[in-house]
């Protein structure tokens, strides 16, 4: 082999080995979770999801990875949210998981009162928080749960 083959193939293999570093965040679906329930554009709770999206939007990367925000209680009805990201991402892979996550949202469960999505490297939830009244706990079908399908303290329920 010539002194040029080498170069050539060492600049070759240089440019994959850095194609495949910079390759960003994996974004391959692992689940999804949309809520049957739906809320409307006038809805007080569609202000509390765009508050809490775009909080977490803003703050993930440089908080650790990992965020949970509750919307202003301002708004009549509250909102729970959460997301995370791989720790091994940069804070640019992060916002771009991230929001990748929020796409499918938008396209997949627009309007739906409790999502949950999974990617390979970042996870988004948000969902109705309800503060029961006083001595008189909620009843009716669980519609969110935990990351893992399991009824949370944190969810929605329908009588």
């Amino acid at each position: 082999m010539t002194a040029w083959q080498t170069v050539l193939i060492t600049i070759l293999l240089l440019f994959s080995v850095l194609d495949t570093a910079q390759s960003g965040p994996d974004v391959s679906l692992v689940y999804k979770i949309c809520s049957a329930d739906e809320f409307s554009t006038y809805d007080t709770y569609a202000g509390s999801v765009a508050e809490v999206l775009n909080r977490l939007m803003g703050k993930t990367s440089s908080s650790g990875f990992n965020l949970y925000i509750t919307s202003n209680p301002s708004f009549s009805s509250l909102c729970y949210g959460h997301e995370a990201c791989d720790g091994a991402l940069s804070h640019s892979d992060c916002d771009s998981c991230l929001k990748s996550a929020t796409n499918l949202i938008i396209d997949q469960c627009e309007y739906r009162v409790g999502v949950q999505f999974q990617l390979e490297d970042c996870r988004i939830r948000f969902l109705l928080q309800v503060v029961p009244l006083a001595g008189i706990p909620p009843v009716g079908r669980i519609i969110a749960g935990d990351l893992e399908g399991r009824p949370s303290s944190l969810m929605r329920v329908e009588a």
